[in-house]
């Protein structure tokens, strides 16, 4: 007898938990191994409910989703892919993007298309780009610039603009959430 290929959604489907104590089973494992970063069990517990609120699957949210200062935070390209699948987008799509800003439009159905920028000068006035005082009088010392902002400022402009667009025009598909480092204090 031939044996039907099981799909490839109902493979995924195999793999995601039912119930509370499979998810709990598979966080103990994910904090065992360490993976994406996952300290405890109860960490990778919420890490996998905020993503399934938001439609990921159990490894989608442990790559995408991450807790900070007890808030849920996502990365920026899982936020692009959950409003373009929203059913209400006509577009989210890039305008412009440099190491000095970072442009992007957006477009609900029956709404006017919103443009959305993220500058330099923008990271630097909140202080991502260190040289700003913190503290004040003698003891104010200068803040030290944010690596990933030195180091790749195309990207991280690009997911500032990404998130704050995101919450503008698509607040339902990502559920109002923010950039991890949006919830460190970074600004």
């Amino acid at each position: 007898t031939i044996v039907p290929q099981a799909s490839e959604t109902s493979f995924r489907r195999r793999l995601e938990p039912e119930n509370l104590d499979q998810a709990y089973k598979l966080a103990t494992v994910l904090a065992q191994t360490k993976y994406c970063g996952v300290a405890t069990p109860e960490e990778a517990l919420a890490r996998l409910m905020f993503g399934a609120e938001l439609g990921l699957t159990s490894m989608q949210s442990i790559r995408a989703v991450y807790v900070v200062n007890g808030r849920p935070g996502l990365d920026a390209t899982v936020m692009l892919a959950l409003c373009l699948n929203h059913p209400t987008c006509e577009y989210f799509e890039p305008v412009e993007s440099t190491a000095k800003i970072a442009t992007y439009r957006a477009k609900r159905k029956g709404r006017p298309e919103v443009v959305l920028s993220w500058t330099i000068a923008q990271a630097d006035t909140a202080g991502l780009l260190g040289g700003k005082p913190k503290g004040e009088g003698k003891n104010a010392e200068l803040t030290k610039p944010k690596d990933n902002w030195v180091n790749y400022p195309e990207n991280m402009l690009r997911a500032r603009c990404i998130a704050n667009l995101a919450r503008m025009v698509f607040p339902e598909a990502i559920n109002g959430m923010h950039l991890p480092e949006e919830l460190d204090g970074e600004a």
